[in-house]
């Protein structure tokens, strides 16, 4: 497991590199619920990307091919989730309820650009959200084995995933 490199010598690479830059129109699709009494004023944001890889390439679980990537789980299967959430949430109510901003990103794969331009121009104050959740491929669940990233951004995200966890007798 060392590295098998060596120096090639009486070889010599030419190479041409060619870009365009294109500019385009994108957008963020967002919705919200207000929040109500003393944690109106307090937002949390679920979101997940819309866009997806397209066609195989470098950047895809297959790149030696081309062929079209529908992007069912990457990430349909987030966007979906979102608005399933976004559906539930809306039939609820609390007496003190923090405002919910749903929102699907755009050109995630491009560079998370979508969620930075939410960043620099956000609905509710980025100092008054209180926590963001982001549905990335969350159709791979086998064996009962979920994957959750960043429960370490916050000190209830940990004991809360391990309650759900155990609940759901997932791994």
């Amino acid at each position: 497991l060392k590295p098998q490199s060596c120096e090639l010598t009486g070889w010599r690479m030419v190479g041409h590199v060619s870009m365009k830059n294109q500019r385009r129109s994108l957008k963020n699709v967002a919705a919200s619920r207000d929040g109500e009494g003393k944690l109106a004023q307090e937002a949390i944001v679920v979101g997940a990307h819309y866009d997806h890889l397209g066609s195989g390439g470098i950047t895809s679980l297959a790149p030696w091919t081309a062929s079209i990537h529908h992007g069912a789980d990457d990430n349909a299967s987030g966007t979906a989730v979102l608005v399933e959430v976004a559906r539930q949430l809306a039939q609820t109510r609390a007496q003190d309820s923090r405002q919910l901003l749903f929102i699907a990103w755009t050109a995630e794969e491009a560079g998370l650009v979508g969620s930075e331009e939410y960043c620099s121009r956000p609905l509710m104050p980025l100092k008054s959200t209180r926590a963001m959740l982001n549905l990335d491929m969350v159709g791979r669940l086998r064996q009962r084995r979920l994957m959750v990233f960043g429960a370490e951004t916050s000190r209830a995200f940990s004991p809360l995933v391990n309650r759900l966890s155990s609940a759901y007798d997932l791994t």
